[in-house]
């Protein structure tokens, strides 16, 4: 296989659309997929969702071997949650999770008691049902999901959330935001269903670090005779003929990588900039206008530092979750996802441990200026929840200006630049039901990455990723049998 052609060509490397790619590739397809990844792009060394039956299914049916998945650790604490007067952990079993509950909330356990068990009986009866229908693509497909859903019977489970008090549902927003990965619905009906119950509270760390997790596809999608292509930074414009997009060329080729099916596996936004805009229908251009309109909700970031083992607290886990004002909006420096990992080699002045550091900037908040601000405040933060750190927390990226700490290692004048990039792939918009979709003005282009179904986990990257191969294939199938 080569960059010439492709039968289907992935731009971006989110992990749906990679898991797209891989089971078509098994059906036969030629596969090419642009990976947008950094290699020295910071990540946090957990994931979520792997637990899931829908996920070991998918790896069933790729046939990945069990002696794969032994770079996969389940964190015996999912995670750790800390307010001011309050610290829980989040197991996975329903004992050890009440047992928390009962310490520091005793007076509303047994409210939280009958909120599950109603979570547990709409389970198994709808959620099967719901996520069906899932995603939705269509006018069609739409009216028929919100006639079945006029009718869920949710009144109770939502009356029940409501009688908790506003500490004791942060903490579980806490719960639902830290599992989903992504931004909370309101109300959180398909979340609470699918992350309150304690079972679905399992988390990983992967060793080597979360980019192994995409190696494991990309070693099937090339056993498959697939093929990845780093992308980084090369700038790239799309070639189209009326509505199908006929080739993507690489500015640094002097010809197209033409293809047959096309799949942005990129924020949403950005893909539906870079479209041609030719003689669109009415509809079509109406599409592109809402797209483009989109208003970020959260715009996911993050920050890494150094420090000494010895400094953390005794009881902290290897994942944790600061939230300083438990009555404030869970976004900015109110909410901190604290990832902690060994490093491999440890940095003078004992400096062994990696902390990962992820936060949301609020949407309206895109200046340079105000994140400057917010990671000073960070920086802050960190030192009152790690009282001892003193000198033993330094800041690595973004490079700290005022440090003089290994400049040849972490320059800073490339951490703004990758600073942006982090940003640009990680936006988040409002959760919906049913917008964005899989549909595009393009009937080649299927829209997926990292914005469809996104609140909804890493169940939702499956969902879509199933979808969107059952829809390309069904034009496959009416190509080879007209």
């Amino acid at each position: 296989m080569s960059l010439n052609f492709c039968d289907l060509l992935v731009l971006g490397s989110d992990l749906s659309g990679i898991m797209t790619a891989t089971l078509l590739a098994k059906r036969g397809m030629n596969v090419l997929i642009l990976d947008d990844d950094d290699e020295d792009e910071p990540l946090p060394n957990l994931v979520t969702g792997l637990g899931s039956r829908s996920f070991k299914s998918l790896l069933g049916k790729l046939m990945i071997p069990d002696s794969k998945l032994q770079i996969f650790h389940e964190n015996k604490v999912a995670c750790q949650v800390v307010f001011p007067r309050h610290r829980l952990d989040l197991h996975n079993s329903r004992p050890l999770f009440f047992k928390e509950i009962e310490r520091e909330f005793p007076q509303e356990k047994e409210i939280l008691e009958e909120l599950l068990g109603e979570i547990d009986r709409l389970r198994e009866n709808y959620l099967e049902e719901i996520l069906s229908f899932f995603p939705i693509v269509g006018p069609r497909e739409k009216k028929r999901f919100v006639k079945w859903y006029q009718g869920f019977p949710d009144e109770k489970m939502l009356q029940l959330w409501n009688r908790l008090s506003p500490t004791l549902q942060c903490f579980l927003k806490v719960r639902l935001k830290f599992l989903s990965r992504s931004s909370l619905s309101d109300p959180p009906v398909l979340q609470l269903l699918l992350f309150l119950p304690p079972e679905s509270g399992m988390t990983f760390s992967i060793r080597g670090g979360v980019r192994e997790l995409k190696k494991l596809f990309f070693d099937k999608l090339d056993y498959f005779g697939g093929m990845v292509h780093p992308l980084s930074n090369d700038t790239f414009q799309f070639i189209a003929k009326g509505r199908e997009v006929r080739a993507i060329q690489m500015g640094r080729y002097n010809f197209p990588t033409r293809c047959r099916y096309l799949l942005g596996n990129t924020d949403i936004q950005s893909l539906y900039r870079d479209l041609p805009s030719p003689l669109f229908t009415f509809f079509s251009g109406r599409i592109k206008k809402k797209v483009l309109g989109l208003e970020p909700q959260e715009i996911p970031s993050l920050i890494q530092y150094c420090v000494a083992k010895e400094v953390l607290p005794e009881p902290m886990k290897e994942n944790v979750v600061y939230v300083p004002d438990p009555t404030a909006p869970l976004e900015g420096a109110n909410y901190l996802e604290i990832n902690i990992h060994p490093l491999s080699k440890a940095r003078s002045n004992g400096m062994d441990t990696l902390m990962t550091v992820g936060f949301t900037l609020p949407g309206t908040l895109r200046s340079e200026t105000g994140s400057t601000l917010l990671q000073d405040e960070i920086d802050h933060k960190l030192q009152r929840l790690v009282p001892f750190a003193d000198t033993h927390l330094k800041r690595i990226f973004p490079g700290n200006t005022a440090s003089e700490e290994n400049p040849e290692l972490f320059p800073v004048e490339n951490d703004s630049v990758m600073m942006e990039k982090i940003i640009r792939k990680r936006v988040r918009y409002s959760p919906s039901l049913f917008f964005p979709n899989l549909s595009s003005p393009f009937k080649n282009l299927f829209v997926l990455g990292p914005n469809i179904l996104d609140w909804l986990g890493m169940e939702g990257k499956m969902l879509a990723a199933l979808r969107a191969v059952d829809l390309i294939w069904s034009q496959e199938l009416k190509i080879k049998n007209p």
